[in-house]
């Protein structure tokens, strides 16, 4: 079995790449030296309201509605924005950066997304039949040991990212499997469900090296302060930082 399913930490040490120009793992970081995924945002705040009402989740949504009804407010990596864009995209909807002298997207950006969406629900579906106990990829916070072959999969795949050395806090799920499987995937023509399948089931890419990644529906923390502190300087914006005491 590759998932750990407690509530507690997870032992390790990992990476985590972050985009300095996203506010939102910045000013947390910033501010309290971590950040939750979204499923574990989601039950840690039933738990403190005590509510009746059942927050909708990543792990149950319907895929196939015109509208997942799914935010992107917590970070998942491409998984869940393309899920949450590409029906609006489908529909004629035009997306941009920037409420002032909006840049639209381009016909390539949109078709990156719509890409990125019917893989992410085709791992998204298989997951749900083969393990339904694994973190999922669009409530989750991706890591990857802390490690030289860790460090250049970030690297590859967050381009220009920084990238914070991390611990694993307290987790719902962690989830262990080979990235490049999911690469397999998306360039097999043919589709073949035996590279998810693969990739669920926790088995190594028959290729040299190692790719792990782990799908962390849980909190993670930065153990680095001196990466903490250049975040404060160079990713969170001024009025997002919390003076002490408040």
């Amino acid at each position: 079995m590759n998932t750990f399913v407690p509530f507690g930490p997870y032992p390790g040490a990992f990476l985590h790449a972050i985009n300095l120009q996203d506010w939102y793992p910045c000013a947390n970081i910033a501010n309290t030296g971590g950040f939750p995924s979204a499923e574990f945002a989601r039950v840690a705040e039933l738990i403190r309201t005590q509510s009746t009402v059942f927050q909708p989740s990543y792990r149950e949504i319907d895929l196939d509605a015109a509208e997942p009804g799914i935010g992107c407010a917590f970070p998942s990596r491409r998984a869940v924005s393309s899920v949450h864009f590409a029906p609006f995209i489908r529909a004629g909807g035009k997306l941009g950066t920037g409420i002032e002298n909006t840049v639209w997207f381009d016909e390539d950006q949109y078709t990156r997304i719509l890409r990125f969406d019917e893989l992410e629900k085709a791992f998204e579906k298989r997951r749900r039949s083969i393990a339904p106990n694994s973190a999922s990829r669009l409530g989750c916070i991706w890591v990857a040991d802390d490690s030289a072959e860790g460090y250049a999969m970030l690297n590859k795949i967050f381009e220009g990212a920084y990238i914070l050395k991390v611990e694993i806090v307290a987790a719902l799920r962690v989830t262990r499997a080979d990235s490049r499987w999911v690469d397999a995937y998306a360039y097999d023509k043919s589709k073949n469900q035996i590279h998810i399948d693969a990739y669920w089931n926790g088995e190594k890419f028959p290729d040299e090296g190692e790719s792990w990644e782990y799908l962390v529906e849980g909190r993670i923390g930065a153990t680095d302060e001196t990466q903490v502190q250049y975040v404060r300087e160079h990713g969170c914006p001024p009025e997002l930082i919390l003076k002490k005491g408040s």
